[in-house]
This record gives C-alpha cells, sequence and structure tokens, in this order.
C-alpha cells in the first residue's frame, strides 16, 4: 500500500469497494466507541465529555469514497442562549468555556505559537523533497515502546504533517462553485469561510456575542489533535457556541446532515419525466376518466421509479448498506409521526364521514382514508399501520390512557396477538416489567405494571392486536405540514396552541382538549404540561431562533457586515 503512488491506490479501491467500506464501517464505529465512549448505561466520558447522543449522515465524494458528517450531544451543554447569558454574568465561567475549547479545537500548527501573516496573499503549504512520503501512510509512533516524553514529541511531528497535508487549505474552483456570473473568487467568498483571518486570543465578538476562537495560522482548517493522529485525513470541527452566528449553525448544519440525496433539479425532472411516461400510458383509455384510482397508482409506482433511477450512488455507497452500515448511525431510534393526517382527524373532531358501504361495527366511529394507510414490512411480519387510528384508539388501561400523543409515539407500540403470544412463551414479559419509565418528573412510571392493553373496541385491529410499551423511547419526528409559529400573528398563535394541545395533552375526542367556544389560546394557558413536554416545545421554539439568525447571518454575510 505504501509502494503505490496516488492513482494506484484510487484504482485499488474503486475495484475493491467491498473491503473499502467495511474498512469505513470499522473505523466509524471506532470512533464512536472510543473517542466518544457513548454508552448511555454508563457515565464514562469521552474525549470531549459525556457524549449523550450522536447522528452521524454518510456521503460518498466524487471520486466515491465515503466521508461522514457528525453531529455530538454532550451532557450539560446550554444552549446558544443559555450560554450566552451564563458567560456574560459569570468571568470565570467564560474563561472555563475558553480553556475548553482550546483544548479540542486547534486552529493552527501544533508548533505555531505566534500570529502568521500573511503579506503576499495565501500562504501556500510547504513545498516536500522529491522522496517525500504521505505522512497518512507513515507507520504511526506506539506508545508502548516509547517513553512519555518521546511519545509526545513524536505525537506532535505526526500531527503537524498530517494538518500540513490534509487541513492546509488551498483555494480551489469547488470554493467557489455556487457564486453568481461575476462574483470575485477569493477569500470574501471562499464557501469553505478560510478567509485568511487570524485572531490571537479566544474572546467574544463585541456585536454578535459569538466565540472567536484563537486562531494562529490563517490556512489552516480547524481540527482535534487526538482525532487527526488517529484518523490521520482531513477534518473539520466546530463548537455550536454562543450568539446569532451559533444558532444560524445549528439550523445550517442539521439542515445538511438531513437532505435528500436526490438534488431539487433532478427530484423535479423525474417527476415531469413520470407524469409524461403516465399521460402516455391512459391518454385515449378508458381509465383515464373512469379509474382515477387506478391512474394514480400508476403515477405513483412511475414517482418512485424514477426518483429512485436518478440517484446515483458509488459501488462504497452499496456495499456500506450491504454490510449493515447504512448511510447513517445513530445513538437513537427515529420514529415518524404523521403528524398532517393525525391534524386533520382533530380538524374534524376525530371523526369522518363513512360512506354507507364502508361501515361496519370496527369502523363505525372512524374512517381511514386510502392515504392514511400504511404497510408495515419486517423479518417476521406485514401488516398495516393505521397510525391516525392508534392514539385516540389506544387502551384504556391507566397508564396508556395518561399518555399524551408525543408520549404515547415514544412508548407504545402495536404488537399482534400472535407475536405477542410468542414473546409470552419467552418469558420476555416479566423482564419487560422492570423498565424504568421515570423521565418525566410530573408522572413516575417506575411503578407501572401493566405494560400491555387492549385497543379500543372502536380500532379496526383491537381483536387481532395490542399495545405494549417499549424499554427504551424513540425519536419522533414529525411528518406533515411545519408547526405555526407562536410569535406571528394571532391566527398563527392560535393554530400553534392547538398543535401544542393535540400533541402534548392526553385526549381521545376533541372536547378533551378545549371547552366548547373556548379558544385554542385559552385551553393552552390553563393546561398543566408534563416538564418533559415544556422541553420539547422550548426546543420546537430554539428551531425557530435559529433559522431567523440564518437567515439573518445570511444577509450580513452578502453584505460583506461579518
Amino acid at each position: 500500500w505504501v509502494k503505490m503512488d496516488s492513482f494506484q491506490r484510487q484504482v485499488f479501491l474503486a475495484k475493491n469497494p467491498g473491503p473499502a467500506a467495511i474498512f469505513f464501517d470499522e473505523v466509524i464505529k471506532a470512533f464512536i466507541r472510543i473517542i466518544l465512549k457513548y454508552n448511555p448505561t454508563s457515565d464514562a466520558s469521552g474525549l470531549f465529555g459525556k457524549c449523550t447522543a450522536y447522528y452521524a449522515m454518510i456521503e460518498a465524494q466524487g471520486r466515491g469514497t465515503l466521508h461522514c458528517h457528525m453531529l455530538i450531544w454532550l451532557a450539560g451543554n446550554p444552549s446558544p442562549q443559555e450560554l450566552r447569558d451564563r458567560m456574560a454574568a459569570d468571568s470565570n465561567y467564560k474563561c472555563a468555556m475558553f480553556q475548553w475549547l482550546e483544548s479540542i479545537i486547534s486552529c493552527e500548527l501544533p508548533s505555531t505559537k505566534e500570529v502568521v501573516k500573511e503579506l503576499n496573499g495565501p500562504i501556500p503549504p510547504p513545498k516536500m523533497p522529491s522522496d517525500w512520503i504521505d505522512p497518512r501512510l507513515h507507520k504511526k509512533p506506539d506508545v508502548r515502546t516509547m517513553s512519555e516524553n518521546e511519545f509526545q514529541a513524536a505525537f506532535l511531528t505526526t500531527v503537524e504533517d498530517l494538518v500540513i497535508k490534509s487541513n492546509w487549505h488551498v483555494h480551489k474552483p469547488t470554493c467557489w462553485k455556487y457564486l453568481k456570473v461575476g462574483q470575485p473568487h477569493n477569500d470574501s467568498t471562499c464557501r469553505m469561510r478560510i478567509d485568511g483571518s487570524v485572531h490571537p486570543v479566544t474572546h467574544l465578538d463585541p456585536e454578535t456575542e459569538s466565540i472567536i476562537l484563537r486562531r494562529l495560522h490563517p490556512r489552516i482548517n480547524n481540527f482535534n489533535q487526538l482525532v487527526m493522529f488517529l484518523l490521520r485525513c482531513n477534518m473539520d470541527i466546530k463548537y455550536i457556541g454562543s450568539g446569532e452566528a451559533a444558532k444560524a449553525l445549528i439550523y445550517y448544519v442539521t439542515d445538511y446532515i438531513t437532505k435528500s440525496q436526490v438534488t431539487t433539479h433532478v427530484g423535479l425532472s423525474a417527476l415531469e419525466y413520470a407524469i409524461k411516461r403516465n399521460n402516455e400510458k391512459f391518454e385515449g383509455t378508458e381509465h383515464a376518466v373512469t379509474d382515477l384510482g387506478k391512474v394514480n397508482r400508476s403515477l405513483f409506482t412511475k414517482t418512485v421509479m424514477a426518483l429512485m433511477s436518478k440517484q446515483e450512488i458509488s459501488h462504497q455507497q452499496v456495499m456500506s448498506y450491504l454490510i449493515g452500515g447504512g448511510d447513517y448511525y445513530s445513538s437513537h431510534t427515529f420514529k415518524t409521526v404523521k403528524w398532517g393526517e393525525i391534524d386533520r382527524q382533530a380538524a374534524d373532531n376525530l371523526s369522518v364521514e363513512v360512506p354507507e358501504d364502508e361501515e361496519n361495527e370496527d369502523n363505525a366511529e372512524y374512517t381511514v382514508h386510502e392515504d392514511e394507510v400504511t404497510l408495515v414490512v419486517s423479518e417476521n411480519y406485514v401488516g398495516v399501520s393505521l397510525q391516525v387510528l392508534d392514539y385516540p384508539c389506544r387502551s384504556h388501561d391507566p397508564v396508556f390512557n395518561a399518555l399524551s400523543l408525543w408520549e404515547h409515539e415514544e412508548w407504545v407500540t402495536k404488537v399482534s396477538l400472535s407475536s405477542e403470544e410468542k414473546r409470552n412463551e419467552r418469558a420476555e414479559l416479566a423482564e419487560a416489567q422492570k423498565v424504568l419509565m421515570a423521565h418525566d418528573t410530573g408522572r413516575d412510571r417506575r411503578k407501572c405494571i401493566t405494560l400491555r392493553g387492549r385497543l379500543d373496541n372502536q380500532h379496526p385491529q383491537a381483536s387481532s392486536h395490542v399495545a405494549r410499551l417499549r424499554r427504551s423511547p424513540l425519536v419522533n419526528v414529525l411528518l406533515g405540514e411545519t408547526i405555526p409559529r407562536p410569535d406571528r400573528r394571532p391566527e398563527e398563535k392560535e393554530k400553534w396552541a392547538r398543535a401544542m394541545l393535540i400533541l402534548f395533552k392526553p385526549w381521545r375526542k376533541a372536547s378533551d382538549l378545549r371547552d366548547d367556544n373556548e379558544s385554542w389560546i385559552s385551553a393552552f394557558e390553563r393546561t398543566e404540561f408534563s416538564q418533559e413536554a415544556k422541553k420539547v416545545m422550548k426546543n420546537m421554539l430554539v428551531e425557530y431562533e435559529c433559522k431567523d439568525a440564518r437567515d439573518a447571518y445570511t444577509a450580513l454575510r452578502k453584505a460583506g457586515k461579518v
């Protein structure tokens, strides 16, 4: 491997995507296990502190090699606004925060002790001799065969060589690929934001109150010394700190790592192609008017196939799926909540007009629209998900009855009676009864004994399924219209209050949420929510703040003010 040149190594990886994907998967798992030390049952801290959660998205570069974008949550870390307030009120806290940040994020070479000034444009990386070997191919210093002082010196030398090779920024065409015609190609417009600026000390920006890290070198991108030493590749590391810039960064990062793999123009092109082909299929036939259901199903199928066929993935991405790595790594499991459908049901007082030919004893009160049914396919089960009915038709057992919609989606799973019987045979129910569900200080669920309950008779699956509490909660992801904001027009605040009541107050019918002729805001203000619900609502508002900050910060950058 060391004797190969760069092109030969690229050819080898292109011909062997399987080993490359396996190696990448092992590296990411080792990073999570050793560097982050993520373990929800342990108090052990990793390199950055106690990691409480992580989410990593995997992408492929132009040459097909895999790379990772990761968000890390740390225990005790305040929100941007809370951090801003604490640093303003306590100078000792501010100094401690600065010292911690400087210990985990470096913006200069290890040997750099003073500010490096650029006199004649960007400083290029130092030229290497002809017999120079890429430091990423060197054998790492072994602490087991060296004294502490020897290893420390070798460690810093290795890190310096790696940073020069991997994290010394040189402007390339990709730095300006999103610029409009006529915009200058220079430091100020580099999308990597390596603009040659330096800062002798870490400080707070007097205008935005954002943390400005010490940066002694104008061309070195942020890195962590230990991560650079272990992973031996280019990296970037940022702390989402205080001020408006931090809020903007939160929105940018979360939006980026959850972006769709299909770009807008490619997606629209695929949709246009699918609609055209579908029209050609039914043009001039009797189905064009008389069987809209068939036409719609055909359009849906063609749209999905068109979108899938427009996706381009590398060999390593394919192998990543096959070996089990997939396209993301996460500490938590997610659940999609069909907020749009549930919201519409609540708007209709939780009842929908039932056509005469569809009425029966099981759905006399609730009717499921065609677009509200989801097919669930797992290794040992194929069935139908009726999420829009699962909550209002949940078990009447006190444990389930006291759950809000948000809690229900977090903690409750619906299982078939046959699978539940098998579970009971394996004696797993007895073990599950020890589950601690004390996440809500308003209700202590450690005393709960009933871990499963029969669905309400109105539920179409009441005779074939039961509800069961999970051992650990899922993370809800709302699918549907955006939740309105409470800081806008009165009608939006009214909609926001309604949404919060639907999500966080236990209910079965609309009258459980508010009294007749009562406004949603009034009902919201008199409702006592759990501490966990208040926390989630607060985080929803933080998301709005971050989006506003992103828009404002983008405007300032375009104006050249930051």
